[in-house]
């Protein structure tokens, strides 16, 4: 039996996340995020847990832009 992380091709198990991915992150989000995440993850045709994935990259990326100068803080 194998988890919802891993595929089985040629009858060897492999995780579905990219090399190196190795820590969870567990979000709270509110129905209208979680729906907004869900219609990018069907026009991409990506998993919830890869389209999540991408997003929080893709802030990652605004903010070390942003915050060059200094220390992220958490507000705008």
């Amino acid at each position: 039996m194998h988890d919802a992380k891993t595929t089985v091709s040629a009858g060897v198990a492999r995780s579905r996340a990219p090399a190196g991915c190795t820590k969870q992150v567990l979000m709270t989000l509110r129905p209208e995020e979680r729906e907004q995440v869900e219609r990018i993850a069907d026009r991409e045709g990506r998993s919830l847990s890869s389209t999540a994935r991408l997003l929080l990259l893709r802030g990652l990326e605004v903010c070390a832009v942003r915050h060059a100068d200094r220390p992220f803080s958490g507000g705008s």
